[in-house]
């Protein structure tokens, strides 16, 4: 199962024009890339969880794999979680980062300098969900931090770079922290993290962002 469809609605919506072959989404975004989706589903006693895993395969060959679990009345009201997920969280970032597009209102853009390399940065809002709609507030310096953590790791022989983070709580504890670097954990950066005085009540809440960093001669590979 899959949610190629409402994913290549989306892109056309944005006025990409999109091919399909073999199960996979071709988008002229202006740096070619492809999609795969992967929809998982099972029902429980309250409804559904769904997960949505979506792999994107940059020009170069490298591929982010975005992730996103959500609970539904039904099937069909899962899945729509997970795509309106998708389209608030990632879906900006990829598409303003791929068609070189600056002044998209939904990211934030900067430049960043590490030691003699330059890049390009597409920032995502911070997404929060949560059971009640007490507003939620991230620590402060929580992006000055994920900005330190990346920089003092990038290396200058990649092209792209990409990270997410994840916190959620319940009930007063922590339940999640996730730091992911191009897939793969970044356990220290997660440790520090951690460590900031994030704010803990008994209704769940959750946090996210995601940002891709590219190299500015990356813009040449389309």
């Amino acid at each position: 199962m899959n949610a190629n469809k409402e994913i290549e609605l989306l892109f056309s919506n944005h006025g990409f024009s999109i091919d399909e072959n073999n199960g996979k989404l071709f988008v002229n975004t202006e740096n070619k890339i492809s999609i795969e989706s992967r929809l998982n589903q099972r029902e429980n006693e309250n409804g559904y969880t769904s997960r949505l895993d979506v792999r994107i395969e940059l020009p170069n060959g490298q591929a982010i794999i975005e992730s996103f679990g959500d609970i539904g009345e039904n099937s069909e009201n899962a899945k729509n979680k997970n795509i309106q997920n998708f389209a608030l969280n990632s879906f900006h970032v990829i598409s303003a980062c791929l068609n070189n597009n600056k002044e998209d209102e939904q990211i934030t853009f900067e430049e960043w300098k590490v030691d003699e390399s330059e890049w390009d940065v597409y920032i995502g809002n911070f997404g929060m969900k949560g059971s009640t709609n007490e507003p939620v507030e991230v620590p402060s310096g929580l992006f000055d931090l994920i900005e330190k953590l990346i920089k003092d790791n990038i290396k200058k022989e990649n092209e792209y770079y990409w990270a997410r983070f994840f916190f959620a709580q319940f009930k007063n504890e922590i339940s999640a922290i996730e730091f992911l670097v191009n897939n793969e954990t970044f356990e220290e950066g997660r440790l520090h993290l951690s460590k900031l005085p994030w704010g803990l009540r008994d209704e769940f809440y959750s946090v996210r962002n995601f940002l891709i960093i590219k190299k500015k001669t990356a813009h040449n590979n389309v």
